[in-house]
C-alpha cells in the first residue's frame, strides 16, 4: 500500500502543548465529547497504556480539567492496559445527576494531534498527486515551475494564509517561552532555561537573527 501525501495542514497544527498526542489531542477530543453533552453532571475520561504512563509528565490531567471547567472530571490512569487499536486510547463517559452513565465515547490519538474513533476505518484525502519528493521534484523541473507553485496548486491559494497564522503561532509561542521565568508546569519543578540562554545570545548574533526573522 502507498501513502497518499495529504495536506501540509496536518503537519502544522496549532493546539495546546506540550505534546501534540497527550495533550493536543485529549484536548480536542474533551472538547468534542463536551459540546454533545453539555448537560451532563459530571465526567470521567480513563487513560490507557502510553497516554497513562506518561500523560503526567504531559499535562494530560490538566488540559482535560481545564476542558471541561466547571464540571467536575475525574481522571483514571490505566498504563498497564492497552486498547486494542493504539496505544493512545481514551475513554470518555458521561453522567446525570444520579450517577448513571448515559453517554461514552472511546477515540484514540494517533499522532500530530489527529483522532480516530474507535472501529473507524482509516481513510485519507490525498491532496498531491504525487507522492515522493523525487517525483514531485521532476514534475517540477518538467513543468518549470517552483516548488511553492506546486504546493499553491495543489493545496490552493488559501494554504499561504494558514501558514502566516502558524508561523506567527510559533513566533509567540518563543517569545512566551523567552519571557517565562520560574518552572515548568508539572510534578518534576524543571527550571526554566530558555530566558536565561536568550540572553546570553544576545550578546552574539543568533537573538537578533531571531527578531529578524519575525518580519514579514
Amino acid at each position: 500500500m502507498v501513502n497518499q501525501l495529504e495536506s501540509i495542514k496536518k503537519i502544522y497544527r496549532i493546539g495546546r502543548g506540550p505534546s501534540s498526542s497527550h495533550t493536543m489531542a485529549p484536548k480536542r477530543a474533551a472538547e468534542k465529547f463536551l459540546t454533545k453533552n453539555l448537560h451532563a453532571h459530571r465526567f470521567r475520561v480513563t487513560l490507557f497504556e502510553s497516554l497513562a504512563a506518561t500523560g503526567k509528565g504531559h499535562l494530560s490531567d490538566l488540559v482535560l480539567k481545564e476542558t471541561f471547567t466547571p464540571a467536575p472530571v475525574e481522571i483514571v490512569w490505566k498504563p498497564e492496559h492497552r486498547l486494542p487499536e493504539h496505544p493512545n486510547g481514551m475513554l470518555f463517559e458521561a453522567f446525570d445527576k444520579s450517577g448513571n452513565t448515559f453517554d461514552s465515547w472511546k477515540v484514540y490519538s494517533v499522532g500530530g494531534g489527529a483522532l480516530r474513533e474507535e472501529g473507524a476505518q482509516i481513510s485519507s484525502r490525498p491532496v498531491y498527486a504525487l507522492n515522493k519528493m523525487n517525483d514531485i521534484m521532476d514534475h517540477c523541473i518538467k513543468k518549470e515551475m517552483a516548488l511553492w507553485q506546486y504546493v499553491e496548486q495543489s493545496e490552493g491559494t488559501g494554504i499561504w494564509d494558514y501558514l502566516e497564522t502558524v508561523w506567527q503561532t510559533m513566533c509567540a509561542a518563543i517569545d512566551r517561552g523567552l519571557q517565562a521565568e520560574g518552572f515548568l508546569p508539572g510534578s518534576l519543578r524543571l527550571k526554566r532555561k530558555a530566558s536565561t540562554f536568550y540572553r546570553e545570545t544576545s550578546r552574539g548574533g543568533l537573538a537578533k537573527f531571531y527578531e529578524q526573522s519575525k518580519k514579514p
